[in-house]
């Protein structure tokens, strides 16, 4: 059951995992993007997850690459690095499904020194988003008022 038109981003994402270089490319960076502006990931997470590892452990390495030549006394040692880098990749590769933050972690990916100068509150950022239990159905959720013919929502979100 897809609720989204497939314009070929199945196969692009499966292909994604597959290869052995990896780049992400424009039609996969508009689909993170969609993500982070629905939260709504519309696909298996099996094929979607290997793209978000992917730009999960990308981002961390371009933020460590900053800090370090930018001469960040906070920066983490190498070997703090990787096993950050590490525990962060395993978290995300725990869930069975998207973790209900995804939309969160999207943004954090996208844009990370939006609200994060420093690797280790980054880190941190992600990691608590990425420490839920609570996971979502990949596909998005029909509001009250679609199931039921001649529904109508008031401002309390109650059906009359």
């Amino acid at each position: 059951m897809t609720l989204v038109k497939d314009d070929g981003l199945t196969a692009n994402l499966t292909e994604f995992e597959k290869l052995t270089v990896k780049t992400i490319s424009p039609p996969l960076e508009e689909y993170l993007k969609t993500i982070s502006k629905t939260g709504d990931t519309c696909y298996n997470w099996n094929i979607v997850k290997p793209l978000l590892v992917y730009k999960l452990e990308r981002v961390l390495d371009d933020f460590m690459e900053t800090v370090t030549e930018n001469g960040d006394v906070s920066a983490p040692t190498p070997s703090e690095f990787q096993s950050t880098k590490e525990r962060l990749s395993g978290l995300l590769n725990g869930f069975y499904r998207a973790p209900f933050t995804v939309q969160r972690l999207l943004e954090l990916l996208l844009e990370p020194n939006k609200h994060y100068r420093k690797f280790d509150k980054y880190a941190r950022g992600l990691e608590k988003v990425l420490s839920v239990v609570t996971t979502v159905d990949p596909f998005p959720k029909k509001s009250p008022s679609s199931l039921l013919p001649n529904t109508v929502l008031n401002g309390n979100g109650l059906m009359r």
